[in-house]
């Protein structure tokens, strides 16, 4: 048994810290980060921290290996409190403001990816920046993934294919040198054939970009998406396939450009599985014969488990304890399904519907959502009612 998942080492933590509770295991976050760059070929990985910006569970992708990518002041300033050099940072975003450009380009980042003619217009006035990556809504569609950020559809990220070779006249109008392109194309691809067909379908959109504007791409960003399985129904991403298309495709892609750097992202990935979330029930009821388990945290402390972000509404894993403050009592077999919800005034507030566990909840048990590492509560209305942010501990 992983230990973490040890009934009496949720409540020797409970015990300590109290509820709500997120727990991150930096092991789960370390093998995450290594089975995926080694299905990388050797391209570099960035962290997207937008996905847990916990400083902690930071740090650790950072000893792993992973470089970063942020999309705000406050995301920086993390970045760099965790140990990150500017050098490994990238900053992207559809819109940014003059303090966020100047802050970026005084310590020195890597690179910022820019989404629009304002932007550039700022970089040129307003920093000393002058090379850039240029973001492209390519005009083919994305292969699988729950949540499409391109595909010639009207969005807020990046510049319209067509409209890429004007761009990039703009900006050496302006002392402004593309070096480089990013693609976004969506999130939580599960297979692997998916992930290996966009990212030859970026290569090929690069080499036309490439010979339409006469650049030398000194960076690739190839985005990511990668996914993991919430549900019963999903399968993991196999990284063994991934390993296989992705060497082939950055085979091609040193051959086309020889001298760009190439990269990926993942936020997801990294650090869904290693987190979990440990809620205390509040009270129990039952409403025209549906059993429901009131707990002290729903969706003020997790919107993707309620459904929000692509996810759509299933129930993550889940599991209950049973806690009394001193002992575990012996568990009673569930017989009824149970739908478990948050302490806010809204009837959209369910965790978890008509889930059966191995015993009858209680007041005062432990109700535990496991795979809520990414997109937790910095993603979610942690204050909405007044409620606390929650506890966070890294183990």
């Amino acid at each position: 048994m992983n230990p973490h998942r040890d009934p009496r080492h949720i409540e020797d933590m409970v015990r300590k810290y109290g509820t709500p509770l997120y727990i991150y295991d930096t092991k789960v976050l370390q093998s995450q980060a290594v089975s995926l760059q080694d299905a990388l070929g050797g391209a570099a990985l960035y962290y997207s921290l937008k996905a847990n910006p916990n400083k902690h569970v930071v740090e650790t992708l950072r000893k792993a290996g992973c470089r970063v990518e942020v999309a705000s002041k406050g995301e920086l300033e993390r970045a760099l409190e965790a140990g990150y050099s500017p050098t490994d940072i990238i900053f992207i975003g559809p819109g940014k403001t003059v303090e966020e450009l100047r802050r970026a380009s005084e310590v020195g980042i890597q690179y910022f990816v820019v989404d629009s003619e304002d932007e550039l217009q700022l970089l040129s006035e307003q920093t000393t920046v002058r090379e850039i990556l240029l973001r492209v809504n390519p005009d083919f569609e994305a292969s699988g993934g729950k949540l499409t950020m391109s595909g010639g559809k009207p969005k807020q990220f990046g510049v319209e294919r067509a409209q890429v070779g004007n761009f990039v006249g703009r900006a050496r109008k302006l002392g402004l040198d593309v070096v480089g392109l990013h693609y976004y194309l969506g999130t939580r691809f599960l297979e692997a054939s998916d992930l290996v067909q966009n990212t030859k379908s970026i290569l090929e959109d690069a080499r036309e970009i490439q010979r339409e504007t006469d650049l030398e791409l000194r960076m690739l960003d190839m985005g990511g998406g990668f996914g993991i399985p919430y549900f019963g129904v999903e399968s993991d991403l196999d990284l063994n396939l991934l390993k296989t298309g992705i060497i082939d495709c950055i085979k091609q892609a040193r051959a086309w450009f020889p001298k760009a750097e190439l990269a990926f992202e993942s936020g997801r990935y990294l650090t869904a599985e290693c987190g979990r979330l440990v809620l205390q029930v509040l009270t129990t009821k039952t409403s025209y014969g549906t059993r429901f388990c009131v707990c002290d945290g729903g969706t003020n402390l997790n919107m993707a488990a309620i459904g929000v972000g692509g996810i759509g509404k299933r129930n993550f894993p889940s599991w209950c304890v049973r806690f009394d403050g001193d002992s575990t009592a012996k568990l009673e077999a569930g017989d009824q399904p149970v739908t478990v919800t948050g302490p806010l005034c809204t009837p959209d507030d369910v965790l978890l519907k008509d889930v059966q566990w191995s015993m009858v909840p209680k007041r005062g048990d432990l109700v535990v959502l496991d795979n809520v590492g990414a997109y937790g509560p910095s993603a979610s209305p942690h204050s909405f009612l007044g409620h606390d942010y929650p506890t966070e501990v890294v183990v």
